[in-house]
């Protein structure tokens, strides 16, 4: 949306920015609304548990000491009745009712914070992701205010278009990093005795982590010898 936002405002006006974001809202709207299911996580689903044996066991335990020890298996049946499947109003209502107090639903309000206050991985990658979004914002404040004025004069559509360079990088990121991420845990996960910890996936931040700050320095160095040349000019 930012790099067409440039192009939108040359030829409709910047009220359509605003225009093409609440029919984009609605249409999202729309969907949500009839496509998308009311849901909440139930870690354990009842069922009717069942179970039949060969014999007796009782009979077993008084004969336990008097014939040898049997190896043959039993036969046992555990069976489950899955819960029966909603209609398509069912799993469209706003809400549904679970089983739970009010202590337990407090208690996800605040399980989050205490996870990243006591997890380190955890409180790093937050802090890492806010980092990032507060750059960007910047980066993306400061090009809407300067470009558009001397010595740069840049119009609406080249103002847009800075926006491509995070556009090509996010998306070689992801394409890059996906793969690799996936074999990085493996060959860890071999070298810890065959056990996956969650936090393998942190250590191809290591192989990234200078391209963000290279990047922003070098956006300001080009901005101060293209300042430069133009009062030079």
């Amino acid at each position: 949306m930012p790099i067409a936002s440039g192009y939108i405002t040359i030829d409709q006006g910047w009220r359509w920015l605003w225009w093409w974001l609440a029919i984009i809202l609605g249409v999202l709207l729309l969907l949500f609304t009839f496509l998308y299911e009311e849901t909440k996580f139930i870690p354990s689903i009842n069922g009717t548990p069942s179970f039949t044996a060969s014999h007796d066991v009782a009979e077993d335990r008084k004969s336990a000491d008097q014939k040898p020890l049997d190896l043959a298996p039993i036969d046992s049946i555990v069976t489950t009745v899955p819960p029966r499947r909603k209609s398509y109003l069912q799993r469209l209502v706003p809400w549904t009712t679970s089983k739970g107090s009010v202590s337990q639903l407090l208690h996800h309000t605040y399980q989050p914070f205490f996870v990243m206050a006591t997890i380190p991985a955890v409180l790093y990658v937050a802090l890492l992701y806010g980092l990032l979004t507060a750059a960007f914002q910047v980066s993306v404040t400061l090009i809407s205010t300067y470009l558009p004025a001397p010595p740069y004069n840049f119009n609406a559509a080249q103002v847009g278009l800075m926006n491509i360079p995070a556009l090509v990088g996010n998306t070689l990121g992801t394409l890059v990093s996906s793969p690799f991420s996936d074999r990085i845990i493996l060959w860890l996960a071999r070298k810890n005795n065959g056990v996956y910890e969650p936090e393998m996936r942190l250590w191809l931040l290591l192989a990234f982590a200078p391209f963000f700050p290279a990047g922003k320095l070098g956006k300001y160095r080009n901005r101060c010898v293209f300042a430069n040349k133009s009062r030079q000019a």
